[in-house]
């Protein structure tokens, strides 16, 4: 499990209202990242699990992939699984 927080306004209002989601990536395990809505409905066009609903926001822009950040051996020192937007030198410890 982990901990996202989206750039899109959109999103960020919806999470506003509901409190926080459950949710997935809108692409296939070890595929591509998706940015429009036709590809998001095509990639999962006869899949055995379906999205419960898919929100068209517009065209989305090029970036990273989200960083993935391992705390549970020991939360003083992390361990970074994925790089993407987020850096962990950026990380801040209380």
């Amino acid at each position: 499990m982990g901990l996202r927080i989206p750039h899109s306004s959109l999103l960020l209002r919806l999470l506003k209202k509901t409190g926080p989601l459950l949710q997935t990536s809108a692409n296939i395990s070890n595929k591509p990242a998706l940015s429009k809505i036709e590809e998001v409905i095509k990639s999962f066009h006869r899949k055995k699990h379906q999205p419960d609903i898919i929100i068209d926001a517009g065209d989305l822009p090029a970036s990273l992939p989200s960083t993935i950040i391992d705390f549970t051996v020991d939360e003083d020192s992390p361990r970074l699984l994925r790089p993407g937007a987020f850096k962990i030198r950026n990380l801040k410890f209380k």
